[in-house]
């Protein structure tokens, strides 16, 4: 889709005019390349983008040469509509290109989001196991100790307050149940 047409065959006399259009197409590739436009876009570093921002800039080239033919006569309205369309394809490809790249680096993202949420939960989790494991440890540990205080080392028996209190324990608990000591 190349033209013989060449980046220096701009006639000297439209450079010298302030044309809109061409400034306008302008700062759009400068967008495109790298953020250099009014919105300071990042660069994607790769390749597909570069190969396809690389393409898009030959073909505006060529495309803004087409104009000023057109312009001064030289060039078909055909041949004008049909580089445009060209660039206006090629432009599109790379927007795409940088979309994808864009969507790649997300996927990414949120992978690298998802394991450290993954790492976190399961620190916590064994945080919370590890704790809760203490703590029955713990209440196993200090029912035994209250039990040994409330026996006699000797015999195991209750001492007599002790008894007591159980013993009005399992009263309350089984009512009509006999007991005998």
């Amino acid at each position: 889709k190349r033209s013989a047409a060449e980046p220096g065959d701009v006639p000297s006399s439209s450079i010298a005019t302030r044309d809109e259009l061409i400034e306008y197409l302008d700062g759009i590739l400068d967008e495109l390349n790298c953020g250099n436009g009014q919105y300071g876009l990042p660069c994607p570093d790769d390749k597909a983008y570069q190969d396809n921002l690389s393409e898009l800039e030959y073909m505006w080239t060529v495309l803004k040469a087409e104009i000023y033919g057109y312009r001064a006569g030289t060039t078909s309205g055909e041949t004008l509509v049909s580089r445009s369309e060209d660039y206006f394809e090629q432009a599109n490809v790379t927007v795409f290109a940088a979309d994808d790249y864009s969507a790649q680096k997300t996927q990414s993202l949120l992978a690298v989001c998802v394991v450290m949420l993954a790492i976190m939960l399961l620190t916590w989790a064994f945080i919370f196991w590890a704790g809760s494991r203490k703590m029955l440890s713990l209440e196993s540990t200090n029912k035994e100790l209250s039990d040994l205080t409330r026996r006699d080392p000797l015999t195991g028996a209750y001492h007599l307050d002790a008894f007591k209190e159980e013993a009005q324990r399992l009263l309350d608990e089984g009512k009509g149940v006999k007991y005998a000591v």
